[in-house]
């Protein structure tokens, strides 16, 4: 692996872990209670939400 190509990794990994974090906060700001791995299935909406918010937000959850 060149020094290039660990760069452009590097740039990816911490790009996804901002995100992640900026996800999460703002879940947290709008929902007033911290992001978990608890998915709300009472509704198809709220279903498909939940198990996105727990894909993109996953990082910041395990690290939180």
């Amino acid at each position: 692996m060149t020094q290039a190509e660990l760069f452009v990794a590097m740039y990816v990994i911490l790009t996804g872990f901002i995100c992640s974090g900026l996800i999460g906060t703002f879940y947290q700001l709008f929902r007033t209670e911290p992001v978990g791995f608890s998915v709300d299935y009472s509704s198809i909406m709220g279903g498909v939400t939940g198990v996105f918010l727990c894909i993109f937000a996953g990082p910041f959850i395990i690290m939180r």
